[in-house]
């Protein structure tokens, strides 16, 4: 029992650690960029500088010569000149001073971070009967929180990937955008329209040629039912017109000649 509960507070521990050291980075630094570990210190012509990265020493300082390092990696302060960061380049940086009798005078540690900026989101949108869901997209959602915004406006407390809008109170102009926020870099989406069309609560089907679906289907019956009619009353008059004009010929043809009588 005893070494159930020591095995189980090691496993505890172990992932409070992790966790404290996800969150205790002091600067938080794009990959690619350079950046400058701020030391400040006053006065260090004749004073001995080290610089450790995870406990291993990337420059030294003593009576004019580096070894590790060079003049450019520091600045007059002392502080630590970084150029294109990679993933691996964070961790814990430690800077030791040293006075003339090889004392320590100075000791300070940072906790660097380096992230991976944030690719430009896009934005896709499916439609049902009711509603328009917004995704927003992109390559790595590691670390991203998302703002969606209506016609320039921050819609508040949206930030996961996914936005539902009711279908019905959207007007046509209104617009879209969706960012990627991290600790190093935002992108936003380009500016989108919704292009769903609202179904009646009466089980309508939207729209039929920019109108609404039942006056036009109504409108296009009616047109239908005076077509028909139309042709009937012309097949009507033509049927008609060709009976009389059989009888016509007809009547002449069995109609008796009279001859004149010549005086």
């Amino acid at each position: 029992m005893a070494c159930t509960l020591s095995l189980a507070f090691l496993v505890l521990h172990g992932f409070i650690s992790l966790s404290a050291a996800a969150d205790s980075c002091q600067y938080y630094i794009p990959r690619g960029d350079p950046f400058s570990i701020p030391l400040k210190y006053p006065d260090l012509s004749s004073k001995e500088l080290t610089w450790k990265h995870n406990e291993k020493l990337i420059f030294k300082r003593k009576n004019g010569k580096f070894k590790p390092g060079k003049s450019e990696d520091i600045s007059n302060d002392g502080s630590l000149q970084l150029k294109d960061l990679k993933l691996a380049d964070e961790g814990t940086y430690k800077a030791v001073v040293f006075n003339n009798d090889g004392i320590i005078s100075t000791e300070k540690s940072f906790i660097l971070c380096v992230m991976e900026k944030v690719s430009k989101p896009s934005v896709n949108i499916t439609c049902s009967d009711k509603d328009i869901i917004f995704t927003c997209t992109l390559t790595n959602i590691e670390g991203v929180t998302f703002q969606w915004n209506q016609n320039g406006n921050p819609i508040d407390k949206k930030t996961e990937p996914h936005l539902t809008i009711p279908l019905k109170p959207q007007k046509k102009t209104d617009t879209f955008t969706c960012s990627a926020v991290n600790k190093v870099s935002t992108e936003t989406s380009d500016t989108i329209k919704p292009i769903c069309n609202a179904v009646s609560d009466s089980g309508g089907h939207g729209l039929l040629f920019g109108f609404d679906f039942l006056p036009m289907v109504c409108i296009l019956a009616g047109g239908g039912g005076l077509v028909l009619l139309l042709i009937i009353i012309t097949l009507v008059c033509c049927f008609r017109s060709r009976r009389k004009s059989q009888m016509r010929f007809e009547g002449n043809r069995f109609r008796p000649k009279v001859k004149r009588l010549r005086l």
